[in-house]
Parts: C-alpha cells; sequence; structure tokens
C-alpha cells in the first residue's frame, strides 16, 4: 500500500512472510522515501509474528492535513478472531509508535477491509475515520456488515463502532456447472 504525504514524502506498507499462511512468520512492515521512489529507509517493523497469528489486508494514509503523521490499519487473524489493529507515526514515517489494537469484534468475529480516511475541511478537519467491515459468525453462519470507528485526536483514541449498514450479498452461479 502506498501513500504519498502533503510534503511529497511517499510511504510504503507491506505484508511480509516466510513459509505457508498461518504456519510461518508475518510481518506489517513500514518504509518511506523523501526523493520520489529512488532511495528507501529500512523498513520499519510494526508487528511481526510466528505461526498462529496472521496479520492481513493492511492499508496506509499519510495524513493530508498535517506531513507528521501517518497511521497503519490492519486485521490481525487469530482463529476466528481478528481484530483491528493500528500503527501511527507522529514523524512522517521515520519511526513508528508500538502497533495496538484498535477495535475488537468479538471472540467469533472479525474485521476485514480497514482503511482510515482522514477529513480535510469543516469543524472536524483532521479527525480519522476507520472504515471496515465486520464479519460476525454465529452458528456457522457469517452476516457482514460495513462499520466506522473515529478518532479526533490522530488516533490516540477510537470511538465505539457505527454499523453503516448490513451487506446483503445475492450471490452468483454458474448455469453449466453450478
Amino acid at each position: 500500500w502506498v501513500d504519498i504525504g502533503p510534503d511529497g514524502t511517499v510511504h510504503l506498507m507491506a505484508l511480509a512472510f516466510t513459509g505457508s499462511i498461518g504456519a510461518g512468520t508475518n510481518a506489517m512492515l513500514a518504509s518511506r522515501s523523501s526523493d520520489g521512489g529512488l532511495t528507501w529507509s529500512a523498513p520499519a517493523t510494526l508487528i511481526a509474528d510466528s505461526a498462529g497469528a496472521f496479520n492481513d489486508k493492511n492499508t496506509l494514509t499519510a495524513d493530508p492535513t498535517d506531513a507528521r503523521y501517518v497511521y497503519a490499519v490492519w486485521d490481525r487473524l487469530v482463529g476466528e478472531h481478528g481484530p483491528t489493529w493500528f500503527a501511527r507515526s507522529t514523524d512522517g514515517g521515520r519511526s513508528w509508535e508500538a502497533a495496538r489494537q484498535i477495535y475488537n469484534p468479538g471472540r467469533t468475529s472479525q474485521t476485514i477491509g480497514n482503511r482510515i480516511v482522514v477529513i480535510t475541511d469543516g469543524p472536524d478537519r483532521g479527525h480519522l475515520v476507520n472504515v471496515f467491515t465486520r464479519i460476525d459468525v454465529v452458528a456457522g453462519i457469517a452476516r457482514n456488515s460495513l462499520n466506522i470507528i473515529r478518532s479526533a485526536d490522530q488516533g490516540q483514541t477510537w470511538s465505539a463502532p457505527t454499523r453503516i449498514s448490513e451487506m446483503q450479498a445475492v450471490g452468483t452461479r454458474d448455469p453449466d456447472d453450478g
């Protein structure tokens, strides 16, 4: 995932892993370039896990209202459980605060597709909105919903979730072979 800050700094976030998914080691890494991608900083490890936990579906947002802030968000899967994890930089990606869980959907639920957007105008300028899909599994049946959590302090604290809508999937079927 790549984003460009208001000062032109290019920020990159990637998932790195060895072995097979769920059995090897995996990590979320971040790097920065101040010369348009000609050279890059050494990758910073935001989180690293061994078998049993898998970090996935990462996005990175350079704050368009303040070049000091860069936000990384992803889901961290452990079995059926997948809370939202977050890390931020307050110095333009030169260093990163420790990664932490910012939303726990419950023991048999997970989040996926987390994406932080920074509000750029109006009275909420600089506030963060994290949009994500929540997957709840009950008796083997998954129900999905679109949700948000908000932060008014550059990610230090987060609101309780607001459910925007249930996701109504119709599905598809190949008429030739089912």
